[in-house]
């Protein structure tokens, strides 16, 4: 699954730094959680993303890592239908409501 998500990351139209970028999020998000890459959730991502934001690890303190390896991730299939398409989707969705169920 990694070596899939590599070749994905390698055939974005962009910049080699910033696909090697995508495959280094996601090394470091596997690392950091001592996970492989099919345990990678949505939620894991994004607390990485956030905390790596918060602590000014990815480059700038206005952005966020993982953000090329999250539509990669969910092109692949290896998110759930109901994770948002990309990381600033997931970043800007808000709260979601919980349904109390029957009254």
């Amino acid at each position: 699954m990694l070596e899939e998500f590599c070749q994905r990351a390698d055939l974005l139209p962009m910049s080699q730094a910033r696909r090697t970028r995508a495959k280094f999020d996601v090394c470091c998000a596997l690392t950091i959680f001592g996970i492989d890459l099919k345990d990678l959730t949505p939620e894991a991502l994004l607390h990485y993303a956030v905390e790596s934001r918060k602590h000014e690890l990815a480059g700038e303190q206005t952005s966020f890592a993982g953000t090329l390896a999250w539509p990669i991730l969910h092109e692949m299939g290896h998110f759930p239908p109901s994770a948002p398409r990309s990381l600033r989707g997931a970043v800007t969705r808000g709260q979601v409501p919980v349904d109390d169920g029957p009254a």
